[in-house]
């Protein structure tokens, strides 16, 4: 399903710099389990930004 953006992730992967990948979307668009499969496959960090600018109760 995301064959193209992972080909175009692997040939970033290989070079030095580092990477900042943003994802965005509509509630529910599938975001989360997007950046899920890209922490999973690409051996990475994931930060969900809900845990920065959601207000605490």
């Amino acid at each position: 399903m995301y064959s193209t953006l992972y080909s175009t992730l692997e040939k970033l992967d290989h070079t030095d710099k580092p990477k900042i990948i943003a994802i965005d979307g509509r509630c529910g668009s599938g975001k989360t389990t997007l950046g899920k499969q890209l922490a999973s496959k690409f051996d990475c960090t994931l930060f969900h930004m809900d845990d920065f600018f959601l207000p605490l109760k």
